[in-house]
């Protein structure tokens, strides 16, 4: 369950649960950035998502400073232990793109599609 930071604050409570942080996303059709959450507390293996989380964090740092292969280390080791981690694969493939890319990159994650 994904959810914007407007929202997540507009939450009663929102303490009460796990949260993880996906950084500035730019959505298909959107001018400008959001930063989105990951309710983790949905996952069947809590444990395990609490686990890779600060590997994860890791590895968004150095994605958002431009590091994409440490970074890239970062979401492949949070695989290595999490295969089925849909956030992780999202920044590792980004990662691989942006390594090749000549776009200016401004530390957002730009989703093309809304999958």
């Amino acid at each position: 369950i994904l959810i914007s930071d407007a929202l997540k604050h507009a939450l009663h409570h929102p303490e009460n649960y796990h949260w993880r942080s996906l950084g500035r996303v730019k959505l298909k059709g959107k001018r400008e950035p959001i930063e989105l959450f990951d309710l983790l507390d949905a996952y069947d293996d809590l444990e395990l998502a609490l686990a890779v989380q600060d590997e994860f964090e890791d590895g968004l740092k150095q994605f958002i400073q431009a590091n994409f292969l440490q970074a890239r280390l970062h979401f492949q080791s949070v695989l290595d232990r999490r295969p089925e981690d849909g956030p992780a694969k999202v920044y590792l493939n980004a990662c691989q793109q942006m390594q090749t890319s000549k776009v200016e990159f401004e530390g957002v994650l730009i989703l093309q599609d809304k999958s």
